[in-house]
């Protein structure tokens, strides 16, 4: 037969701030019995999640003046995604979609010439480092239709 609940001693021991595993670890019950008997009392289930570092109004305060939402989080201790559930539970107002802005200048001819270099020896850099299994008789016979390159068939 399973143990009963002290339900003064389990009050107490919540009151104190324990879990309800460590509540039903010390009065040698499971767990399930502990929230049934917070039911019972009409008490709350604890939450076991994160809490922010910030107040709901400094959390609003900086979600109405647009600082970015992975700023805010960090400053609150949570995770971007919490952030977003948070803003969704508290109703914040949306917020406005930030364009990134393109630039519709031209680029001139000597960045045109800096990219193409760049771009050169990223490519030479990247030829240079893949496997040399192309030999030049395999190339030549690929051309003539005698075998074909791995992965066509």
């Amino acid at each position: 037969m399973a143990k009963r609940i002290d339900y003064d001693a389990m009050l107490a021991l919540r009151s104190e701030g324990l879990t309800a595993s460590q509540i039903a670890e010390r009065l040698g019950c499971s767990e399930d019995s502990v929230h049934r008997a917070t039911r019972k009392f009409g008490l709350e289930r604890r939450s076991s999640g994160k809490r922010p570092k910030l107040s709901p109004a400094e959390i609003h305060r900086l979600w109405v003046e647009l600082v970015p939402t992975q700023e805010i989080a960090d400053r609150a201790g949570i995770s971007i995604g919490t952030m977003y559930s948070y803003a969704k539970s508290m109703h914040l107002p949306k917020r406005p979609k930030v364009e990134k802005q393109r630039s519709t200048l031209d680029p001139s001819p000597d960045e045109i010439e800096r990219l193409k270099a760049v771009l050169k020896e990223q490519h030479i850099q990247k030829r240079i480092a893949e496997d040399v299994t192309n030999t030049q008789s395999k190339v030549s016979k690929w051309r003539n239709g005698i075998c074909s390159p791995r992965g066509v068939a």
